[in-house]
């Protein structure tokens, strides 16, 4: 299974020179390039030599995303990610996720959330794989405090030491401790062939920016199974209805004058 991404990152005042991506994760968010900053941090970390410095700058919730792991269905797993959350302007709320053979969302532990404390915390748990699960991924959602969709000043918390491990098995977590950074990460915001989805996360409409002139819409799994194919728009605002697909990350297209493809992706969220 192939997990395409469109990573863009800014700049940290104080941080490297160029954009930082860690190698299999993605960011999720509505304002590209705005809501969220990443950067490796090597003199805070718990496991290798560098951490996950995330920097929340606005309220539009984003998610971090690990890329997909392959599990099995009833096996015993063991979770835990260690968080410095010292910041009580944010807060960290953690899942660990699962699809099905069809690229369906399968809920898995109830998430929980990261707590103010000045020393690092390991969030954890133990639980089983659910039965139809063949696929498990890590998600990261970043919030404002006290109102948290109301954006009041920035936020700031760490990850490292992400862990996923079936039975006494090895870490299913790509890059789960952040050793691995891509630099100078392409900056999608001005690509003309990006295409801008809202709000995102959705749950039940998903509007598209798009011209008019497009010939049509494909909402597709992670799989690359088409879900949704739209040949016309019926409104001015290219809406297109979501209610009928579960949670989970979605990859979208659209093609214009034949030829000129245009893609981004759709987080379903309604939790």
């Amino acid at each position: 299974m192939k997990l395409i991404t469109f990573i863009s990152f800014l700049l940290l005042s104080g941080a490297s020179l160029c954009a930082q991506s860690p190698l299999n994760w993605a960011i999720d968010e509505i304002n590209p390039n705005e809501d969220i900053t990443l950067y490796a941090d090597q003199s805070v970390f718990t496991d290798g030599l560098r951490s996950c410095h995330l920097q929340l700058n606005s309220g539009a919730v984003p998610y971090l995303i690990s890329t997909p792991y392959s599990v099995s269905p009833g096996a015993a797993y063991h979770f835990s990610i260690d968080v410095l959350d010292n910041d009580t302007a944010g807060q960290l709320k953690i899942f660990a996720d699962f699809y099905d053979s069809y690229g369906f969302n399968i809920f898995g532990h109830s998430p929980l959330f990261s707590s103010d404390s000045s020393d690092w915390q390991t969030i954890s748990w133990s639980d089983t794989v659910p039965d139809q699960a063949v696929t498990g991924y890590v998600l990261i959602k970043f919030y404002c405090e006290p109102d948290l969709y109301h954006f009041t000043k920035q936020a700031q918390a760490w990850i490292a030491d992400v862990q996923f491990r079936q039975a006494e098995g090895n870490n299913l977590v790509l890059n789960g401790s952040f050793e691995e950074w891509i630099v100078g990460v392409e900056d999608h915001q001005g690509d003309k062939n990006h295409l801008a989805v809202y709000p995102n996360p959705a749950s039940d409409f998903v509007n598209i920016d798009l011209p008019d002139d497009a010939d049509g819409l494909v909402i597709s799994d992670l799989m690359g199974r088409e879900l949704i194919k739209i040949s016309s728009f019926m409104n001015e605002d290219h809406r297109v209805e979501i209610s009928m697909l579960p949670e989970g990350l979605y990859m979208m297209s659209a093609i214009l004058n034949k030829d000129r493809i245009y893609q981004g992706k759709l987080m379903i969220s309604r939790r």
